[in-house]
Order: structure tokens, then sequence, then C-alpha cells
């Protein structure tokens, strides 16, 4: 028949498109991504049947529709396209049964290609240029499959799959070459055959699906093996982990006579908690000051009565222990306080119009790689960036160097880059919510400390957004055991009480408080840019004595005003949603926590309602615009916004809430970055600490206020002839950075 080859096509794609135009509705993303690897593994083999046709096979007439291009017929070019299709298809169907790759088979990769490769290198020797190329292309594919880390060969799973293409293939082929439509030049192969179809057929089958399944791998982010660029972009970077400061070993840990010197750390911040603890871990005499009646600054917990005569815990908010905060998560572990940790599912962020941007936070990609990751998620359209002016600004990202780019960029903020560039809306959304993040808005954040900080979270190391969540109760899994610790270790806790003023004599420093005042031999002064400014400005003989650090200290500020609203309902979204979730701001909610998924004491309250359907959530907006005077302005519009996101809401009656607007992160402004302190100041024995100073290397939020704690602390053990601890970071500079 003369259409049949044309007929065989449709037959193989017909179940294959019905499942399509059934499920596409639902499987959309998925459907686009078979469309689009099919296409890609389409071309070469086109060109490859092209360039060998009426050589080393040509096709019956009498079973083709007579419609040819490139002297291939209509049905030939149907078949590069319905069966990469259906075998991704059937690929997709076969996930519930599919199982991981297997580790420690890398050699495997390399038995292929060689093996392969011999076959193909002996197949040219004698003339059989179809078993050659055919080899070949198995021997590209068992490569690709290394390259690009999508570790195909390495998983049980393909290669029942492969068992499978093989029978396929000896059914359909079968026809084809028994009918016969394909007919061979017998020169060109082998004359080794399998249920009557060559052996190279096979061979040929395998690397088309092979490819496809490759490409839509890549195109799913479901390569966990590293690839060979992962592999270049990590030996680009020297590594992930760059160490900053290592302990000399020769030092001793603790004091050899006496008692050692006295140290006074003002601020119970996380940065004074880490000073306090490494110094006194070392056996000197710590004294920790703090005004707030409880520790742990911006990871505080402490009790409020809400005016339901019942005592409700209160914290500061939602906290991201990121894989790659290497210096906080090595001291958490060594305190025993990561086993209270538990992983995000997915890095969530909710636009306006209710769509889902996820990022997943089970891969490791390696910089540079994850950007395609970003792009896989929906967060930005690859071709948009590539083919726009976009893509030159985003560029400068990639090659974030500290004293270059702040140079160049800290007088820039981010609204006016943004404009220039003309981000696409999606991954503009993307740039706002790590700027707020920072406490600012567009207009205020430093453009320099924005690449720094796409630097550090996600285009310097191979975690991505990868993070975990204290699981539980602040005050119960972490301020206590912190608290503990520094007690077991003798630090003398003054909690409630404020530093009012500091001097200098010729014993050390004297500490003035609102209750009393303390000799020192020296001090960290941790507390956050606001107390910091005000206790310098009552300490006029050291403002006198260090005249640079006094004048970096009145160029410094704390960021914008944010809000934390905790809010107690009587009623529970149905949607799924991972315990934190960002969201596009409209005027002011930028995150949703959901604490009773987090807390059991939460949740038991949630039990408690009717029908137990109660919810604790968390509503923050990271920078509060000028104007927001209103205290009750502010709530209502929070809970406004938390109904458009989470619509099954509206209505749950409010039983009751707690609204903290606070200031006391530091601002990240334009400007503001050349004249920032560092740790060591003009006197050996005074150190600075908190999220506030100006590091020699990459950290930010939690892990810059425990890092420069851990500086402050090596600076004094330095200065007492003690030996300190290790500091590591992430690479100092962007992929794409000019190596010095």
């Amino acid at each position: 028949m003369k259409y049949e080859y044309l007929i065989f096509n449709l037959v193989v794609i017909f179940i294959p498109m019905l499942t399509t135009l059934f499920l596409w509705k639902s499987q959309k993303r998925t459907f686009k991504r078979m469309l689009l690897a099919t296409s890609l593994v389409a071309v070469p083999f086109w060109i490859w049947d092209s360039l060998v046709t009426h050589r080393h096979w040509w096709f019956n007439p009498l079973y083709t529709s007579g419609i040819d291009f490139l002297s291939l017929p209509l049905g030939e070019w149907l078949f590069f396209l319905t069966v990469p299709y259906a075998s991704i298809l059937l690929w997709v169907g076969f996930k519930g049964f599919r199982y991981p790759a297997l580790q420690g088979f890398r050699l495997l990769w390399v038995l292929l290609v060689c093996t392969f490769g011999a076959l193909a290198i002996f197949s040219l020797s004698q003339g059989w240029e179809y078993t050659c190329l055919a080899a070949s292309a198995m021997a590209l594919f068992a490569l690709a499959d290394r390259v690009f880390g999508t570790a195909l060969w390495a998983r049980p799973s393909f290669w029942i799959f492969s068992l499978g293409t093989f029978v396929l293939t000896a059914i359909f082929n079968h026809y084809l070459v028994t009918r016969p439509v394909v007919l061979y030049g017998e020169a060109y192969k082998s004359g080794i055959f399998v249920n009557a179809i060559p052996i190279e057929d096979y061979f040929y089958g395998l690397a088309l699906i092979g490819f496809g399944l490759m490409i839509f791998t890549l195109l799913e982010g479901e390569n966990k093996e590293r690839s060979l660029f992962g592999w270049l972009i990590e030996k680009r970077l020297r590594g992930y982990e760059h160490i900053v400061e290592e302990p000399d070993l020769g030092l001793p840990k603790t004091p050899q006579t006496g008692e050692g010197p006295h140290i006074t750390v003002i601020g119970g911040g996380l940065a004074g908690i880490t000073a306090a603890e490494r110094l006194a871990n070392r056996g000197l005499q710590v004294t920790l000051i703090e005004k707030n009646p409880y520790l742990g600054g911006k990871i505080a917990a402490w009790t409020e009565d809400l005016g339901d005569g019942q005592q409700s815990a209160i914290e500061h908010g939602f906290h991201a222990y990121f894989n790659h905060y290497y210096n906080l998560m090595r001291w958490l572990k060594e305190l025993d306080l990561t086993k209270n940790l538990a992983p995000i599912s997915s890095y969530r962020v909710l636009t306006l119009e209710n769509q889902s941007l996820d990022f997943r936070t089970d891969i490791r990609m390696a910089p540079g790689l994850n950007l395609l990751e970003l792009a896989r998620a929906g967060f930005y359209s690859l071709s948009a960036v590539m083919f726009s002016r976009a893509a030159g600004y985003l560029t400068e990202f990639v090659k974030y160097n500290p004293s270059k780019t702040f140079k160049k960029f800290d007088n820039d903020h981010f609204e006016g880059y943004a404009a220039r560039a003309a981000l696409p809306k999606n991954l503009l959304l993307v740039f706002r919510t790590f700027a707020r993040s920072f406490f600012a808005e567009d207009d205020k954040i430093s453009l320099a400390e924005l690449m720094k900080s796409f630097h550090f979270f996600y285009l310097s190391h191979d975690h991505g957004l990868t993070y975990g969540y204290l699981a539980g109760d602040y005050e119960s899994k972490m301020i206590a055991p912190l608290r503990n610790r520094l007690q077991e270790k003798g630090v003398r806790l003054l909690l409630g009480e404020a530093v009012t003023a500091l001097d200098k004599n010729d014993h050390g420093y004297q500490v003035k408080t609102d209750r009393q005042e303390i000799a020192c031999d020296a001090l960290v002064l941790a507390a956050d840019i606001r107390a910091t400014k005000g206790i310098w400005a009552s300490s006029p003989q050291l403002s006198h004595e260090m005249p640079a650090l006094t004048q970096a200290l009145k160029t410094m500020q704390a960021g914008q005003p944010y809000a934390v609203l905790r809010v107690w309902l009587k009623g529970r979204t149905d949607a799924e949603h991972p315990v934190f979730i960002a969201t596009e701001r409209e005027q002011l909610l930028d995150s949703i926590t959901f604490l009773h998924q987090i807390d059991p004491l939460m949740e038991q309250w949630c039990q408690e309602t009717p029908q137990g359907q109660g919810s604790v959530l968390e509503l923050h907006s990271y920078a509060i615009p000028a104007g927001w005077d209103s205290e009750q302005k502010i709530q209502e519009v929070l809970l406004q916004e938390l109904e458009h996101f989470l619509p099954d809401l509206k209505g749950a009656a409010v039983v009751k809430t707690h609204l903290q607007l606070r200031d006391d992160f530091t601002a990240l402004h334009t400007g503001l970055y050349a004249a920032r302190p560092k740790v060591e100041t003009a006197n050996s024995s005074l150190v600075l600490a908190g999220d506030w100073v100006k590091l020699d290397f990459p950290a930010m939020l939690m892990e810059a206020a425990h890092s420069s704690g851990l500086l402050a602390a090596n600076r004094l053990l330095s200065h007492y002839g003690l030996q300190g601890y290790p500091i590591t970071s992430v690479p100092p500079s962007g992929l794409l950075a000019r190596k010095s």
C-alpha cells in the first residue's frame, strides 16, 4: 500500500497523542519538554539519515507516500518524531518503577565508551560504515550521559527499559524489514541479524531513544550525577568551600597559667553568643551582656500575654539554615543542634496570579548550570533572556568580584538596574524577592549587595537553595541548648541589662550598664547597629582615640522597618505548601510561614479548635514602605493579602494576633559599603561582631553574624596567644570573574 509507512507512524503515535491530549492541562509542562526533547534529538538523526540514504539503506516506493524531502519520504521524517516521543512517554509512565542511579558505577561509562568505540574502529576497518556509525552513536550516547550527569546507564530501570526497547524494535523493525519498507546496502553492515533485523538497527534505535531520554532528563532536572561540566566549574572556582583561616595547631588551646583574661561580650544575638561560646571554650573568662531579658537577638524566643489570659510563645520569625552556611552549620553540628533541623521540601514563590514557581531542593547543580534549573522551574524563559539586552546585564552577577563589583555598583540601586536591563516578569520577581529579604526596597538596596547575595546564595556552590528549618519551638530547640552551653562553659550571663557607655584605662576597659560597672581586659561589641552607635556615642574617650571607627559608625544605619504578624485562625487551607513560601508583593506581604507544620505546640492549639481545623501562620513584610505608620492598617492589609494567596482562608475567624514592627536589621543600602567597619579596630583588644560588620569573604544573614562572631573570637585568641578556630567560605569571586 502506497501510504503504508505513513500509516505505520500514525499507528505508533496514536496512543501517545491521545494520552497527551487527554492529560495536556494537568501535565502541560511535562508534555512541552517531551516535544522539545523529541525535536532536538530528531535533528541530528534527520541529517544522518539524509546523508546515507541510497547508500546504507533506501525506501521501497511501493510503501511510501511519494512525498519526499532531502531524499527522505514523509514517513521517515515522522519516524524520528513518533518513535522518540512515544518512548519518552513510556519512560514517564514508567516513573513509578524507576530506580535512582546507583553509586560507584563511574567506570561503567568508560567501559561502554571503550567497547562501542572499539567496535566502531573495527567496523570502519572492515568497511562496515553503518555498523561504525551505529556503534559511534552508542559511544557518544554513553559519553554524553556521563558528561551531562543524566546517569541513565547507571539506573537499573534504564537497563530494563532498554530491554523493552529491544523487544519493541524486534517487533516493529521486523515489520519494516520483512515487508520490506526499508532495504539495506549489504556491504555497509556486519551481516549479523537478530529476528531478521540488522544488529545495527538495535544500536541505532537505542541511541535515538537514549539521546531523547537524556535531553528530557536534563529538561526535567532529574540529572543527579555530577556532570563533567560541573566538575570543570568546581575546578574553575577552586572548590566550593574555601579556607579563610586555619588555626595554628602549635598554639595552646587554653591559658597555661591562671584564669586567663576577662572578656566582655556586649550583645546576646547570634554574633555575641558565637563569640562568647568560642572564647569560653578556650578557657577565657567571659561575661555576656544583653539588654533583653532573653538571649538570641534575631533568633530569640519569649512569651507574652496576648490578652487571652494565657502566655503565648513568640519568636522573631522564620529562619532558613542554608547548607552553604559552612561556619554556622559546623558549629551547630559540634553543639549537636543540627539534629533539630528539618529539610524544606521546595523553595516556592507564589505570584499575584496565584502561579506557583517551585525550585526543587532535592538536587545539587553546579553554579551556572543551576541557572538552567531556574529556567526549568519557570522563573524565567531562557530564550527570552538570551536574546534580550537582559543577558548582558545579568553576566555581571556571574562576574562578581568583591572589590570591582562594589566599586562599580555600590552607588547604584536595583530599581534603576532592573529598568535598564528590562528583566522578564518572573525573573524580576526573583530579584525583588531576594532584595526584600535584606530589608530594603528596590530603590534603596545596593546593586552590589544584591550581586553579592546572588553569588553567596546561588552562584558559588552546588547546594542550590537547599536549606533546613528548626523543627519545633526556638526556646527548647535552639535558645535553651545555647544558654546551657554558655553556662556549662562558665559564661556569666547578664540579661535584661543595657550597656550605657564604655571607658578605657591602663588595665583594660570599664563597661557601664544601667545597673553596674564591669572591668574587663578585652571587648567584643556585638550589639545591633543602632545600639552600637548609641553606646559608642556615649563613650567619648574611645570615640576620640579611634576616629576612623567613630566616623564609620556614623554612616551605618538600620534597614527599613519590617513586620512579623503571627495569627491564630479558625480555618485551614486545603492547598499543600511547604512550611515557608515567598509571595509576590502587592502592598506588604512578602512571605507566609505555616507554623502549625513546624511547632507541635502550635499544632496542638489547632487540634483544639472546632473540627481540629485551626492554623497558626506567620506573615512577613520585609521592608515596609514610607507612610505606613498605623499598626492596625498594616495588620489589616497583611491579612487581606493572605486571603488573596490562600483564598480558602477567606472569612476564617481570627482568634488572636501578635504584630512585631522592628528595624534592627542592618541597612544594605546604596553607598554604605566603603565605610563599613571590619571586625578589627585600632585597638587589638576591642573587636566588632554582627551582620553589619564588613567581612573579607562572602557571607550574609545568619552566616554573616556567626562568622563575624567567630572572627572576633579568633582575633582575641590570637591577641592572647591561643589557638583559634577554622573559618571557611564560599568562593570569593564568581565563575566569570577575572582571577587575580
